[in-house]
C-alpha cells in the first residue's frame, strides 16, 4: 500500500460558519465544531441549526466531513428531554460522527440514531489500549487520545486495538489531563465538563518555597510590558503550545489517522493559516515519505506569528515536561522578536528590523499600548518611528511582532471568505429534432445525472458552434460546480436556444446536487426519538441489566442490610496504615480503601497482605483505591500492583480510568473482581452507569458493584439518579482533587526529588496542595479546603445516597477523631452540593 492511498486525515476547528468555509478552503478534510448545546466550548461562537444544516450539505458537496462536540457531561433531564431531540435533524441531514464525554450520551446516542459514528472524546482520558478496547467493544469507532502519551503509547493502541485514533497535533495544551479538571468549577463555578472553562490554568500562582528559579531582568525578556515576577509568582500551571510539525511522520507512522488541529476558540486566520501548512507538510510526507520530509524555518514563523506562547514544544510526543514545557512568564500570544531599538531622542525612536517587516505588521509596546507599520523593511535595515515620549523604549529593548500584516493579508486572499467548486465533467449532445441531452458527473465519486431539455432544431442562418456551446454550459458560477473537462457533440448545423440550454445547466446542476447529497440523509422512523425519550424516563429499562449484575450477588448483601436496617455504610479512605489501624475497631465503617502508593513497590507486597488480613479480621471488606491515571507507559505496573492485590486475598478495586477498568476486565478471566467505580468516572445520568455495566457485562467474574456520585452536581441534582441499578456512594469528607496533571511544579521549578511529596500553592485567592505521584511521575492539584457535606445528615438525605465514603487525602490526618467528632477542621466548605454549576 502506497503512502498516497494510506490516507490521513487533517481536522480543523471550526468556531462558526466562516471559519467552516475557510478550514476547508485550506486543505482541511473535517473539521469539528459545535451546536447550539453540549459542546465543550460554550463561549465559541457555536453555529445555530440553519448554519449547521447548511454547513452539513457544503461539507458533503465536497467531499468533506464534519464532527459534532457533544462532549460536555448531562445532567439526569438534560439527557432524557433534550439531546436526542437536538441531534435529529443533524443526524438526518448526514451528520458524519458526534464526539462524546459522557458515558450516558453514548449510550443513548448509539441506541438512537443506527450509523452515526461515536467518536470518544479526549475528555474521556484514553490512555492506554486496554481502555481503547472497552470503547470499541462500547460501539466506538475512533478514540480521541490524551494529549499526555507519547509515540509509543500511541502506537501500542494502534497495535492492539482495531480502532480509528485521533491526536492533536497542534495548539494549546492544558495542565490536567482533560476531563480530570475541576479547577475552573471549583474555583469560580464555571466547570470545564460543561464546556464553560475560565481557564484558571493561565492566571499566576505563588510557591510557598524560597527556591523559585529567578529570571534576570524585570520580567520575562526585561520588558515593562511583560509580568514581574518579583514576588515569584508565575503562570506555573501555564504550558507553552505544542507544534507537531517536526514529529510529522512520527505521528502517523505511530498509527494516528486524523490529525486534530486545537483551536475552537481562535479566530479565522489562526484557523485556516496553520491548516494550510499542516495540508503542505501531510502532502509532502504522502507524496516523498520520510525521507523527502522537511520542514522550513519560515513556516515554523508563520506558525508562531499565528500564536504561540513562547516558542512551541512537541508537547509529550517525545515524553518530555517540566520546566522547558511551560510559558512561565506569559499565558497568551508571545508574538515573534521583530524590533530592536537603537536610539530614542524624545520619542524619535531608531529602530533595527529583526526579521523581515511588513506593512501592518503590529508590534506590542505594552499590555495596553502597539504601533503598526505602515511600509515594509528588510531584516537588518534601521528606520525611525515618532511614538509618545511616556513610552519606555530604551535603548536595547527589543518589541515583539503581535501580528504579522503580510502572512495576515495572504490568508484572507487564499482561504477567509472562499468558497470550494465541486468538479465535475460535462457532456452535451445535441441533434436535429431530438431533445437537448445533458449530463454532468462527478469527477472524484463517479456519480452522474442526465437532463433532457428543448429540441434543437435545424439553422435557418447562423448555427451554433462547439465553442460557444461548451462556454454556457461551463459557465456554473451561481452553482456549487466547476467544469474540469467539456464534451460538446454537435450533430448538424443545429439552433439551440440559448435560454433552454441555460435552464438545462440548472436543471442539471439542481439534480446533481440533489443526488450527491441524497447519498448522505438519512431517515428515522416517525416518532423513534419521542420513543427513546420515553423509554430512558422508564426506570423499568435497566431492570434486565439489575437482574444479571446486581440483584442477589454476594457483594449486595451490605446493601440490602442498609435497607434492612435504615442506616448507610460508612467507608473510609486512608493514605498511612496507621489511619488504617485507627478505623479498625470503628463497627461502623463497612470498607476501608487504601491508596494505592501503600503497596506500589516490589518490597510493599508483604506489608499489603498484612493489611488486607488486619482488614477483615476487623470484619471490613479492603479496597485497593487505584492511581488517579495510569498511562501505557505504566500498564505493567498497574497490572502487577492489581494482581497482588487479588494475591494477597482481597477482591475489590476503587477504579479510576477506562484503562484501569480495561485491564480488571482482562483479569477477571481468572479471578472475580468486584469494581467501584470513582466519581471521576462520571455517572451524570442513570444511563452512564448503564454503558459501565455494559462494558463489563460479557465478563461474568468481573461485576461493579457501586458508584461513587459526581462532585459537582447538588443534592437535588444527584437525586434525580436515585433510581439507579447500582448502589451510589457519595464522598462527604475529602480534599477535592481539582487537577491530575503529567507535570509536576516541584519538577517546573527544578527541585524534582522523586520523594511523593508536597507543596503548598496560592492563586487566585485561594491555597492549593500539590501532591507529587512519584511512583508513576503524575501530580495532583488538592482544594487546601476541606469539602465537608457529613452533617446534618438531613443535607446528606437529599441526594439519596446508598453509602458515604470519608476521604483522608493528608498524611496527618485522624480518621478516628473526625468520625467521632472529636476533631473539626478549621478550612471547610460544601463545594457544589448546594449551589451546583450552570
Amino acid at each position: 500500500m502506497s503512502l498516497r492511498e494510506n490516507k490521513v486525515e487533517i481536522l480543523a476547528p471550526a468556531g462558526s460558519y466562516d471559519i467552516l468555509m475557510a478550514d476547508f478552503a485550506a486543505g482541511a478534510d473535517a473539521v469539528y465544531l459545535g451546536g447550539a448545546m453540549f459542546g465543550a466550548r460554550a463561549y465559541a461562537n457555536n453555529l445555530s441549526q440553519e448554519e449547521l444544516l447548511r454547513a452539513l450539505d457544503y461539507a458533503h458537496l465536497h467531499d468533506k466531513k464534519i464532527y459534532l462536540t457533544v462532549n460536555t457531561l448531562m445532567k439526569q433531564q438534560e439527557l432524557e428531554d433534550r439531546l436526542l431531540p437536538y441531534l435529529e435533524p443533524f443526524y438526518k441531514a448526514g451528520l458524519s460522527a458526534v464526539i462524546v464525554q459522557d458515558f450516558g450520551a453514548f449510550e443513548a446516542i448509539k441506541e438512537a440514531f443506527p450509523g452515526l459514528h461515536i467518536h470518544a472524546s479526549t475528555q474521556m482520558t484514553v490512555t492506554g489500549a486496554a481502555g481503547a478496547k472497552l470503547l470499541k467493544e462500547a460501539g466506538a469507532s475512533r478514540v480521541v487520545t490524551a494529549r499526555e502519551l507519547n509515540l509509543a503509547e500511541i502506537k501500542a493502541i494502534h497495535d492492539n486495538c482495531d480502532i480509528e485514533i485521533e491526536s492533536f497535533i497542534h495548539g494549546a495544551l492544558c495542565y490536567c489531563y482533560s476531563g480530570q479538571c475541576l479547577l475552573s468549577s471549583f474555583q469560580g463555578g464555571r466547570s470545564g465538563n460543561r464546556g464553560r472553562c475560565a481557564q484558571p490554568c493561565r492566571l499566576m500562582y505563588t510557591p510557598q518555597t524560597s527556591d523559585m528559579p529567578r529570571t534576570k531582568g524585570k520580567g520575562l525578556r526585561g520588558d515593562e510590558n511583560r509580568q514581574k515576577d518579583s514576588n515569584g509568582s508565575a503562570y506555573l500551571l501555564s504550558p507553552k503550545d505544542m507544534c507537531g510539525l517536526p514529529v510529522l511522520p512520527d505521528i502517523i507512522e505511530a498509527g494516528v489517522y486524523s490529525l486534530k488541529i486545537e483551536g475552537r476558540m481562535k479566530n479565522v486566520n489562526y484557523a485556516a493559516g496553520v491548516t494550510g501548512i499542516y495540508r503542505k507538510y501531510v502532502d509532502r510526507y504522502l507524496e516523498y515519505g520520510r525521507e523527502g520530509f522537511k520542514v522550513e524555518d519560515s513556516d515554523i514563523n508563520d506558525l508562531m506569528d499565528l500564536y504561540n506562547r513562547g516558542a512551541f514544544t512537541t508537547g509529550y510526543y517525545n515524553n518530555t515536561k517540566g520546566r522547558e514545557m511551560i510559558s512561565l512568564k506569559r499565558p497568551n500570544h508571545m508574538g515573534t522578536k521583530a524590533l530592536k531599538v537603537l536610539k530614542n531622542e524624545g520619542g524619535r525612536v531608531l529602530f533595527e528590523a529583526l526579521e523581515q517587516i511588513y506593512p501592518q505588521d503590529v508590534f506590542e509596546i505594552d499590555k495596553e499600548n502597539s504601533f503598526s507599520s505602515g511600509s515594509a523593511y528588510a531584516k537588518g535595515s534601521r528606520f525611525t518611528v515618532n511614538l509618545p515620549k511616556k513610552y519606555r523604549l530604551e535603548k536595547g529593548r527589543v518589541l515583539y511582532r503581535m501580528k504579522n500584516g503580510e502572512l495576515t493579508r495572504f490568508v484572507e486572499k487564499q482561504y477567509v471568505g472562499q468558497t470550494l467548486k465541486k468538479k465535475i465533467d460535462v457532456h452535451l449532445t445535441a441533434a436535429c429534432d431530438r431533445p437537448l441531452e445533458l449530463t454532468f458527473t462527478d469527477t472524484s465519486t463517479g456519480a452522474a445525472v442526465t437532463q433532457i431539455g428543448a429540441e434543437a432544431q435545424a439553422a435557418q442562418k447562423q448555427p451554433a458552434k462547439k465553442e460557444r456551446l461548451a462556454e454556457i454550459v461551463t459557465a456554473l458560477g451561481d452553482t456549487p460546480f466547476a467544469a474540469e473537462t467539456v464534451k460538446v457533440d454537435l450533430q448538424g448545423e443545429l439552433f439551440v436556444p440559448v435560454s433552454a440550454l441555460k435552464e438545462l445547466k440548472r436543471n442539471c446542476a439542481q439534480a446533481l446536487e440533489k443526488k450527491i447529497l441524497g447519498q448522505y440523509y438519512r431517515e428515522l422512523p416517525k416518532g423513534a426519538v419521542e420513543d427513546r425519550i420515553a423509554m430512558s424516563q422508564d426506570t423499568q429499562v435497566y431492570m434486565d441489566t439489575k437482574d444479571a449484575s446486581v440483584a442477589g450477588s454476594v457483594e449486595n448483601m451490605q446493601i440490602q442490610a442498609v435497607q434492612q436496617s435504615q442506616t448507610r455504610p460508612v467507608t473510609v479512605l486512608v493514605t498511612t496504615l496507621r489511619q488504617a489501624e485507627s478505623v479498625y475497631p470503628m463497627a461502623d465503617i463497612t470498607d476501608i480503601y487504601y491508596d494505592f502508593r501503600l503497596f506500589i513497590r516490589e518490597k510493599d507486597s508483604r506489608m499489603m497482605a498484612e493489611a488486607v488480613g488486619k482488614c477483615k479480621a476487623a470484619q471490613k471488606n479492603p479496597v485497593l483505591a487505584l492511581p488517579h491515571i495510569l498511562r501505557g507507559k505504566d500498564s505493567q505496573k498497574g497490572r502487577q500492583l492489581m494482581e497482588n492485590w487479588l494475591a494477597a486475598g482481597a477482591d475489590t478495586f476503587l477504579v479510576r480510568s477506562l484503562e484501569q477498568l480495561g485491564l480488571l476486565k482482562e483479569l477477571s478471566r481468572s479471578a472475580v473482581i468486584r469494581v467501584i467505580t470513582d466519581a471521576n468516572l462520571y455517572t451524570w445520568n442513570t444511563r452512564a452507569e448503564q454503558f459501565l455495566l455494559k462494558t463489563t457485562g460479557t465478563q461474568k467474574n468481573l461485576r461493579i458493584i457501586r458508584t461513587t456520585m459526581p462532585l459537582e452536581l447538588t443534592a437535588q441534582e444527584l437525586a434525580q439518579t436515585k433510581n439507579a441499578v447500582l448502589p451510589r456512594e457519595l464522598i462527604v469528607y475529602t480534599h477535592l482533587p481539582l487537577m491530575v496533571s503529567e507535570q509536576c511544579v516541584k519538577k517546573t521549578l527544578g527541585k524534582c526529588d522523586g520523594a511523593n511529596g508536597r507543596m503548598t500553592m496560592t492563586g487566585y485567592r485561594q491555597q492549593y496542595q500539590v501532591q507529587s505521584v512519584c511512583d508513576l511521575c503524575y501530580s495532583i492539584l488538592y482544594d487546601d479546603t476541606v469539602l465537608d457535606i457529613s452533617k446534618p445528615e438531613m443535607l446528606i438525605d437529599k441526594a439519596a445516597p446508598d453509602s458515604i465514603r470519608y476521604e483522608f487525602i493528608e498524611e496527618t490526618a485522624e480518621p478516628d477523631k473526625v468520625l467521632t467528632g472529636r476533631q473539626n477542621c478549621e478550612k471547610t466548605g460544601r463545594g457544589h452540593f448546594e449551589l451546583g454549576v450552570e
